[in-house]
C-alpha cells in the first residue's frame, strides 16, 4: 500500500496553491506551484485537453504526477486548475501498475479538495498498443543515442504513449524522469529540461532553441539501431510494456538502474545470449559485460553458468587446437574476476578432454605468464587429462618448464601417481625438480614423495628430499618404514645429507634408533655418519647402541673413508682401540699410514701379528723395525724390538737393522736396547746376524767410540764370538774393524769386547809375516806387531776405569798368550796392584780361564821376584 498527498492548485488573484494534505519545504512547494500552471503561454482562444505532468521533487522525498485542466470556469484566460498527486519515490519507481495513479487523476470536473489517499497496489492489466506515432525514433533518441531531451510533436494518444513508457521504465529511469504530455513550450524542473515533452505541432516554432531531439510522431523513418524494433515492441505493442526481455532483466541492478548507458549494456547482453548457443564466442561479450559490472546478482551467474559451459564445451570441440586453448584461456581469465573457482571449474571441465587430445597446447598455455594466477582453476583438469592420456602426454611432460611441472604434478593425484611408475617420467622430473628453488616444490613434494618409495625412484626423490624442514624430513622416515620397512636404501644417503645441511642429524638418529632393527635402518643410521670424529665418537659412546652394532657401523665408516679422513679418524686413541678383531683391513692400513702414534703403532701391530699370515706378519715387523730401530721405545722397547727380530727370523733385513738401529742416528739407548735384542733373538734371527756380522761391525765402526752399556756389549761380543767360530774370515774381518772403535771406547763397559775382538786378531798376527791386508787399518800394529798389539791391550785396560780387568785376563787367555801379557802389566806402572785386580776379578771368569790365570799370575810374580 502507498500513501499518495495531494495538492489543488488554481487561479485566486494569480496561479496558487488551493488546497494541500502536505507540507513540503520550499523548494518543493516552489517546484510545484509553478509546474502546476498551464504548461506555456496559450493564444487567444486556445483550447487543450486535460493533460497529465511528471517529475520528481527537488527533496527526493516525492514524486509529481499531476493532471491539469483548463479553468473556464474564471474570466481571465489561460487560467488552469491542477490536481498533484505526490507519491513517495520509492512506490512510485516500483509500482509494477501506474493505473491506480491515472485513476486517481480521472473526475468529471475540475478538482478542489486535497486528501491523503491510500493506493493499493494492483496487478498490471493489459494496455492497448500504440502503433500509430513513430514510436521507434522516440525510443532511439531517449535510450539508444545521446541523452537529450525529446520533444514529441503532434502524438495521437500522448497519455497512452507516456503510459506505456513510464511503465517498462526500470525503476531508476522511471524515479528520473520528467514529462508532460502538453507543452507549448519547453518545461523544466530544477534547471534541466523535461525529458519528454509532447507538443502540438503547430507549436514548433516554440522549440526553436530547444538543446534535445524535436521528433515528430508522424513521420516514418527506418530504425537506426539493431536493437530498435525489439524494444519498440516491448514497449509499444506488448500487452505489458517492458524495456528488456525476461531473460536479461536480472543484469542491471537497482543501483544501476537509472542509467540509460545500463538498459545498452543490458540490450546488448539480450542479444549475446540469444547467440551463445550458435556461437560460443559471444560467451566471452557475456563476460565481457558482466566483468563491467560492480556486482552480478545470483540468479544472472546461476542462469549463466551452464550456458558458458555448453559454450566452451562447444569450441574446444569445433574450434582449432590452438584457438581452442586460447578461448579455453580466455573465458577462465573472465570468469576468474566474476564467479567462484568451482563455477570456472565446472565451466572449463572440457579443457580436460581437450589436454588429452593436445598436451603440448595445455603445457603451452599453462607456460604463458599469469600475473593474477588467473588460470589457477584449470591446472587440475588439465593434470586430469593429461593422466588419462598419459602415454601420449608423456613426451611433453618430460620436456615441460620445470615449474609448470612441478604445480601438474601437485594439481592432480591421478596424473602424479602415473608419473612415479614411468621410468623415463623420474629422469625427467629428476631433472627439472632439481633446477627448481624450495617454495617452488613446496606443493610438489606434497604430492609425489608419498608416492616415491622404492630405489628405481630416487632420483625423483632426491631434489624433494633436499627441500624439506626437519619436521617433514623426519616424517618422510616414518612414511618409508611404513611403506617398505625403510628397505629402501637408496633414500638413505639423500635423506642423512638433507639432515646434516638443516642441522637435523640428532634427530633423524633419534627417530631411526627409535625403530625397529633391520638391515634398512642400519643402512640408514649409517649414512648419517660421515667420516669424522664427533661422529666416531658418537657411535662409541650411544648407549642405544650394542657395542657389536656400534663397531660394525665403526668399521664400515672407516673402510668408506678417504685416506686423509681415516687418517684423522685413526689417529684418535678411542676410535682405534676400538676397531674391532675382525677390521684387519683397517688397522693394517693404520699401521702403514704414519699417522698412529708409536704407542698406538705398537698396540696395532702386536694386535695384527697373531692374525695375519706369515708373508703379511714379516712386511708387518718390517715396516715396524724400520719405525722402531731408531727410536726409544714404551717400557725401554727390548722386548718389542726382539720379537720383531723373531717374526721376521732367518728373513731379517740386517742391512735394515745396522743402517736403522746402529747408526750414528741412534742414541745411546737406542743402540745398546738395539744390540741387547739381536743377542736375545731367535736362532733363526741370531744366525741371521751372525752371518752378516760384518755389516753390523762396519756400521758401528762408523761412531768414534762405542757408548755400549755392559749387555749391549755381552751380546754383540757373543754375536762375534760366534761369527768367529761359524765364519772364521767374517768373524776376523769384523773383530778387526771393530777393535779401534773398543780401544777408544774407554770411558765405557766394553771390556768383554776387547776379549771378542782382540784375541782373533792377535792370534792372525802371530801366524803371519806380515799384517794381513784385512788388518792393517788397525793403526798401533807396527813392524812388531804381536809386541805393539799386546803394548796397546794392556796400556788401555790398566788406563780404563770402565774396563774389567778379568776381561784383560779372558782376553790373553784367548790369545794363548797368558804370560806375555799379563808379565807386560807387571812390568807396567801399577803394574802389581792391577795383577791383584786382575787376579781377584779372574773368580768371575769360567773354570778354564781362571785357572789359567792364576798360574800365569804366580809364574810372573814368581819371575819376577826370583
Amino acid at each position: 500500500m502507498i500513501s499518495v498527498e495531494q495538492q489543488v492548485h488554481g487561479y485566486r488573484q494569480g496561479h496558487q496553491l488551493l488546497n494541500s494534505s502536505v507540507s513540503l519545504s520550499k523548494a518543493d512547494q516552489s517546484t510545484i506551484d509553478q509546474l502546476s500552471d498551464v504548461a506555456g503561454p496559450l493564444r487567444p482562444g486556445e483550447m487543450f485537453s486535460p493533460y497529465v505532468s511528471a517529475y520528481p521533487l527537488p527533496s527526493g522525498t516525492f514524486y509529481v504526477f499531476a493532471r491539469t485542466w483548463q479553468d473556464l470556469t474564471v474570466a481571465r484566460a489561460g487560467c488552469v486548475r491542477t490536481l498533484s498527486l505526490l507519491i513517495p519515490v520509492t512506490g512510485w519507481a516500483s509500482a509494477a501498475s501506474l493505473r491506480p495513479f491515472f485513476d486517481l487523476l480521472k473526475g468529471d470536473g475540475l478538482p478542489s479538495s486535497a486528501v491523503s489517499v491510500d493506493v493499493v497496489e494492483s496487478v498490471p492489466e493489459p494496455l492497448p498498443p500504440a502503433n500509430d506515432f513513430s514510436g521507434k525514433e522516440l525510443l532511439e533518441a531517449m535510450f539508444l543515442e545521446d541523452a537529450k531531451p525529446v520533444a514529441l510533436f503532434d502524438a495521437a494518444d500522448p497519455e497512452l504513449v507516456a503510459e506505456r513508457l513510464m511503465t517498462a521504465m526500470w525503476p531508476g529511469l522511471r524515479a528520473r524522469l520528467a514529462l508532460s504530455t502538453f507543452a507549448l513550450s519547453p518545461r523544466k524542473v530544477e534547471g534541466r529540461f523535461f525529458d519528454l515533452v509532447f507538443a502540438p505541432k503547430d507549436a514548433k516554432p516554440r522549440f526553436s532553441d530547444w538543446p534535445g531531439r524535436r521528433v515528430d510522431a508522424r513521420a516514418g523513418r527506418d530504425s537506426r539501431h539493431r536493437w530498435t524494433g525489439a524494444i519498440y515492441s516491448r514497449v509499444f505493442i506488448a500487452p505489458f510494456p517492458k524495456l528488456m526481455g525476461d531473460r536479461a532483466g536480472s543484469l542491471i541492478e537497482t543501483s544501476e538502474d537509472s542509467s540509460v548507458a545500463s538498459l545498452r549494456i543490458a540490450l546488448l547482453w539480450d542479444e549475446l545470449l540469444e547467440k551463445v548457443d550458435r556461437s560460443p564466442t559471444a560467451a566471452l561479450g557475456l563476460l565481457d559485460i558482466a566483468n563491467s559490472r560492480s556486482t552480478l546478482s545470483a540468479d544472472t551467474a546461476q542462469s549463466l553458468t551452464p550456458l558458458l559451459r555448453e559454450a566452451t564445451s562447444q569450441a574446444l570441440s569445433d574450434l582449432p587446437t590452438a584457438d581452442a586453448w586460447d578461448f579455453v584461456a580466455a573465458i577462465v581469465r573472465k570468469m576468474h574476476a566474476v564467479f567462484p573457482d568451482s563455477v570456472v571449474k565446472y565451466v572449463s571441465e572440457a579443457a580436460g578432454r581437450l589436454a588429452q587430445r593436445d598436451p603440448e597446447g595445455a603445457l603451452a598455455l599453462l607456460s604463458r605468464p599469469d600475473a593474477d594466477d588467473a588460470l589457477a582453476v584449470l591446472w587440475p583438469t588439465i593434470a586430469l587429462g593429461l593422466a588419462d592420456g598419459f602415454l601420449g602426454a608423456e613426451p611433453a611432460l618430460i620436456s615441460a618448464e620445470p615449474g609448470v611441472l612441478a604445480r601438474l604434478l601437485a594439481a592432480g593425484r591421478p596424473l602424479a601417481e602415473a608419473a612415479a611408475i614411468s621410468p623415463s617420467m623420474i629422469s625427467g622430473m629428476a631433472r627439472a625438480l632439481s633446477t627448481l628453488q624450495p617454495e617452488q616444490l613446496a606443493a610438489a613434494k606434497t604430492a609425489m614423495l608419498p608416492l616415491l618409495t622404492n630405489d628405481d625412484q630416487v632420483e625423483a626423490a632426491v631434489p624433494l628430499i633436499a627441500s624439506l624442514d626437519e619436521e617433514e624430513l623426519l616424517a618422510e622416515v616414518l612414511h618409508l618404514e611404513r611403506a617398505n620397512g625403510l628397505s629402501s636404501t637408496a633414500y638413505a644417503g639423500p635423506i642423512a645429507a638433507r639432515a646434516r645441511a638443516i642441522g637435523a642429524t640428532t634427530s633423524l638418529r633419534r627417530v631411526l634408533l627409535q625403530r625397529d632393527v633391520t638391515l634398512g635402518r642400519s643402512s640408514f643410521l649409517q649414512a648419517t655418519l660421515t667420516p669424522s670424529v664427533d661422529d666416531a665418537l658418537w657411535l662409541i659412546s650411544e648407549p642405544a647402541l650394542s657395542v657389536q652394532a656400534a663397531n660394525g657401523y665403526l668399521l664400515a665408516l672407516l673402510r668408506a673413508a678417504s685416506d686423509s679422513d681415516r687418517r684423522i679418524l685413526l689417529g684418535n686413541e678411542a676410535v682405534l682401540h676400538r676397531v674391532p678383531d675382525e677390521g684387519t683391513d683397517v688397522l693394517m692400513w693404520a699401521a702403514f699410514s704414519g699417522v698412529l702414534s708409536l704407542k698406538s703403532y705398537l698396540a696395532v701391530v702386536f694386535k695384527l701379528l697373531p692374525a695375519s699370515g706369515a708373508e703379511e706378519r714379516r712386511r708387518l715387523a718390517f715396516h715396524a723395525l724400520e719405525r722402531c730401530l731408531p727410536s726409544r721405545l714404551p717400557n725401554d722397547g727390548l722386548s718389542t724390538v726382539s720379537t720383531l727380530f723373531d717374526v721376521m727370523a732367518e728373513r731379517v733385513d740386517v742391512a735394515l737393522v745396522a743402517r736403522a738401529g746402529l747408526g750414528r742416528q741412534a742414541d745411546t739407548d737406542v743402540l745398546n736396547r738395539n744390540l741387547i735384542a739381536m743377542g736375545l733373538s731367535g736362532e733363526a734371527a741370531r744366525n741371521s746376524f751372525i752371518e752378516r756380522i760384518d755389516e753390523i761391525t762396519a756400521m758401528l765402526s762408523s761412531r768414534y767410540v762405542l757408548e755400549l752399556s755392559k749387555d749391549a756389549a755381552s751380546s754383540l761380543a757373543n754375536l762375534l764370538w760366534t761369527a768367529q767360530t761359524l765364519k772364521p774370515t767374517v768373524g776376523l774381518a769384523a773383530s778387526g774393524r771393530l777393535l779401534p772403535q773398543v780401544f777408544r771406547s774407554r770411558s765405557a763397559p766394553v771390556s768383554i769386547l776387547v776379549a771378542a775382538c782382540f784375541p782373533v786378531v792377535y792370534r792372525e798376527l802371530a801366524s803371519k809375516e806380515d799384517v794381513p791386508d784385512l788388518l792393517k787399518f788397525i793403526p798401533f800394529l807396527d813392524w812388531d806387531k804381536c809386541k805393539s798389539a799386546r803394548k796397546e791391550l794392556v796400556d788401555t785396560f790398566m788406563m780404563s776405569s770402565a774396563w774389567a780387568p778379568e776381561d784383560l785376563a779372558l782376553t790373553a787367555f784367548l790369545c794363548l798368550d797368558l804370560d806375555r801379557i799379563l808379565g807386560r802389566v807387571a812390568e807396567s806402572h801399577g803394574g802389581d796392584q792391577y795383577l791383584a785386580h786382575v787376579l781377584a776379578g779372574s773368580q768371575r771368569l769360567p773354570d778354564g780361564p781362571r785357572a789359567a790365570t792364576e798360574a800365569a799370575i804366580g809364574r810372573v810374580r814368581q819371575a819376577r821376584w826370583s
